[in-house]
């Protein structure tokens, strides 16, 4: 957030630590969505594509995600999900990794470009993102959700980056509207 963007670890040593997660890469440029095992690089181009082993990131999260809890949703925005899954939650001031498996109606997403120092912080890079709007996809919604504590270490609240089931459409999520969700949830402790 403050706009430290060198990457300080390598897509191969991050996966040591994680098949699930998000990120972003050196400079800034793209959204990191782990899935599977796979690191994907979402960029400002609107391209998406796996991440090189070398490539770096300043900043990631990730699991190896089991899911715990399982809920299935259908005909609802986000807003709605995300105060559903809250209500389901047993105790809100633990951090847990959110997978939702959706049809999409809409999704809007976005990305940022890869900066130049010297940086500027995040408020800032975000205020000229490229935002992507998508009907009628399927895929997989990759991220956290985090306690109000966490502000200042993470984004507190769900924090989630999409990935199509067929791997050509990403980025950080803004909003979407599913037809059906399946939500899993794992506890991370």
């Amino acid at each position: 957030l403050a706009g430290h963007y060198d990457g300080v670890i390598s897509v191969t040593k991050l996966l040591e630590f994680g098949n699930f997660g998000i990120g972003t890469f050196h400079k800034l440029d793209g959204e990191m969505i782990v899935y599977e095992g796979t690191a994907y690089q979402f960029k400002s181009d609107g391209k998406l594509s796996s991440a090189e082993g070398d490539n770096t990131s300043p900043f990631a999260s990730v699991v190896n995600f089991e899911s715990t809890k399982t809920w299935h949703f259908s005909d609802i925005n986000l807003n709605e999900i995300e105060a559903k899954i809250d209500s389901l939650i047993t105790n809100l001031n633990i951090p847990y990794a959110v997978k939702i498996s959706g049809e999409y109606s809409f999704i809007k997403t976005r990305t940022v470009p890869s900066q130049e120092k010297p940086y500027k912080v995040l408020a800032e890079v975000t205020k000229t993102q490229p935002v992507f709007e998508w009907s009628n996809q399927t895929g997989n919604l990759i991220g956290f959700r985090l306690p109000d504590y966490m502000k200042g270490i993470n984004v507190p609240g769900y924090h989630l980056h999409f990935l199509s089931s067929d791997k050509t459409k990403g980025g950080h999520l803004l909003e979407c509207k599913f037809d059906t969700a399946v939500v899993e949830i794992m506890p991370v402790y």
